[in-house]
């Protein structure tokens, strides 16, 4: 991110300081005063462009700055900002050409393992660099859409975000989307096989897993096993380092999988896709410009997987490396490995010491109690851990976000916290979840709708929706909250309300 204000917005230097991502008792924030530095050399960067951007909507405690620069280096900054993001499809072609070469050497000893896993470290800071030049891009274009929708407003209503919304529907061959296409092939392949219920659908994930990678399953073992050689680096929180891809642990994919199986079998299985914008039908600017945010969608999508493969070579390599620490005797169990920073694991394994070992324990702890800690949205200052209640106008049964998939639906809602959660899912209930990221979208096909607390309209949830077809309202805040499992609720992704009825069950 440094980088990217280096580039084009007047910062002199990278240095160590974090300007734009903070850590607070274990939770990352976005400093969006940080990242509005940027306005002071860029004019399009405003406090009302970045809080549409990163919030869904206005953020009344960013305020803009006061001294920035002349108008002509604004303009000026503006320019270099354009052609930063214009430029990512040629960086991208480049850097793919060296990429596919750059693997980890193994060794057996924890000294060289270290050593290579640092040769290949700065893999995944140029792979966040291109990452982050083709979301510019994508989270640019994701505004100018809106903008010819709403004819320039700042805050464009419902209806404008939901109509900005349907025209960036239709990005084909978007990657996370080919993923989820490619497993319902799967799925589909093994809900027709005979042995279908008594050998995957309800039994369990461990032996559902066994009989799929059996010559038993037919065609289903062969379209699995070329499912995880090209998505298996992809998971829930796929770019947390201590979490495991697909190929690796396969049974979490394999619950999901489970759930769409159960749902083809019942009959309660419908093909979603969404319907495709008429281009000629647009106006002049539409015409030229939602082209450049589909293929900005797709180059998003595309960079933010190889983000996760780099990710993914890297928690291999810090596995590898914790099972050494282990065997040499410098380490009491594999998972602590975790709980260093890759500086301190380099002074850990040039010299282990027993404290070191001891504070990764207590990190490890730590976490236990930071994972239940809840935050508010917006901080003005140092964000501090909340206990949530209830507001005196939170039982209207009713919330307004951002729609970033049109339709309309009513059912009952499942509310989701997390991803172990969602396997209780039946077909055509609304998924109701904290948010989403590219694990959760194996459910997609069962769902008939997605409501989340927060996202954006370039968020991955938000990307897979429209190309499903599927209601979606992001950014409502506190859903997970106001509305349980078993609430009849009317998802309208047109006016971006989601409302509880009277018919609960």
């Amino acid at each position: 991110m440094q980088h990217m204000h280096l580039k084009y917005a007047g910062r002199p230097a990278i240095n160590n300081d974090w300007s734009q991502i903070n850590l607070f008792f274990g939770h990352m924030f976005i400093n969006m005063s940080g990242g509005l530095e940027s306005s002071r050399y860029v004019s399009i960067n405003t406090p009302e462009t970045m809080g549409q951007s990163l919030c869904g909507g206005p953020v009344p405690e960013l305020k803009p700055l006061s001294d920035t620069a002349p108008i002509w280096r604004r303009w000026w900054g503006t320019l270099t900002f354009i052609r930063y993001c214009l430029q990512g499809q040629k960086y991208l072609t480049e850097f793919e050409t060296r990429f596919k070469h750059g693997f980890i050497a193994y060794s057996n000893d924890s000294r060289t393992m270290m050593q290579a896993i640092n040769d290949y470290f700065p893999w995944i800071l140029e792979t966040n660099e291109v990452h982050l030049r083709c979301s510019a891009l994508s989270g640019v274009m994701e505004g100018v859409i809106q903008a010819l929708v709403s004819g320039g407003g700042q805050n464009p209503d419902n209806d404008q975000q939901a109509e900005a919304a349907r025209l960036l529907a239709g990005a084909s061959e978007v990657e996370s989307a080919v993923m989820v296409d490619r497993l319902e092939n799967v799925v589909g392949i093994i809900a027709e096989h005979p042995d279908a219920e008594t050998a995957f659908q309800t039994t369990s994930p461990s032996e559902a897993l066994k009989w799929l990678s059996s010559d038993a399953a037919g065609a289903a073992k062969l379209r699995f096993e070329e499912f995880l050689n090209a998505h298996g680096h992809r998971s829930i929180r796929e770019l947390c380092v201590r979490e495991k891809g697909w190929i690796d642990e396969p049974e979490k994919l394999i619950v999901s999988m489970q759930v769409s199986v159960a749902a083809r079998r019942q009959g309660n299985y419908t093909p979603r896709t969404a319907d495709k914008v008429a281009l000629h039908e647009l106006p002049k600017l539409l015409q030229k410009a939602l082209p450049v945010a589909h293929n900005a969608i797709r180059r998003r999508e595309h960079t933010k997987s190889m983000l996760v493969l780099v990710t993914h070579r890297l928690k291999r390599g810090y596995r590898h490396l914790a099972k050494l620490l282990v065997n040499e005797g410098h380490l009491p169990d594999e998972d602590l490995v975790f709980f260093f920073t890759h500086d301190e694991l380099n002074e850990f394994t040039r010299q282990p010491t027993i404290e070191w070992a001891e504070k990764a324990r207590q990190r490890r702890v730590a976490l236990s109690f930071h994972e239940k800690m809840e935050f508010d949205d917006i901080y003005v200052g140092k964000p501090e851990p909340v206990q949530w209640t209830p507001k005196e106008n939170t039982n209207s049964g009713e919330l307004s976000g951002r729609p970033v998939s049109r339709g309309i639906i009513e059912g009952y809602a499942r509310v989701a916290l997390t991803i172990e959660e969602a396997a209780a899912l039946q077909p055509g209930e609304i998924l109701i979840a904290p948010i989403t990221d590219v694990g959760w979208t194996p459910y997609f096909n069962v769902i008939g709708g997605l409501a989340t607390d927060v996202g954006s309209a370039v968020s991955h949830g938000a990307v897979i929706a429209r190309e499903y077809g599927l209601p979606a309202i992001v950014n409502l805040r506190q859903a997970t909250k106001q509305f349980k499992t078993g609430d009849k609720v009317r998802l309208d992704a047109d006016k971006g309300l989601l409302t509880r009825l009277d018919d609960s069950r």
